[in-house]
């Protein structure tokens, strides 16, 4: 077994293992996108169009969810008239 004299220094070569821009950290910087250009993030944006679509699908995904529990709450409310309290 090699003595502790022997091994040899651990070398630092600058990798890190995890992003260290965490929410919450005085060092925190929302506005850098780190490794992304102006033209990157110009290629990220949505159009009017895309913005409207995504919205409109949102609020008809909730509309479906609203109208499925209104119709349970509805057929709740008539087996309570006609079945349960009769």
């Amino acid at each position: 077994m090699a003595r502790r004299d022997q091994l040899p220094e651990p070398e630092d070569n600058g990798q890190s293992f995890a992003d260290m821009n965490v929410d919450g950290m005085p060092w925190h910087e929302r506005s850098v996108l780190k490794g992304e250009d102006d033209e990157t993030k110009q290629h990220y944006r949505m159009t009017v169009e895309e913005r409207r679509a995504y919205i409109l699908a949102a609020v008809g995904s909730a509309a479906a969810i609203m109208s499925v529990f209104a119709l349970a709450f509805a057929a709740f409310i008539l087996f309570a008239q006609y079945v349960w309290l009769k």
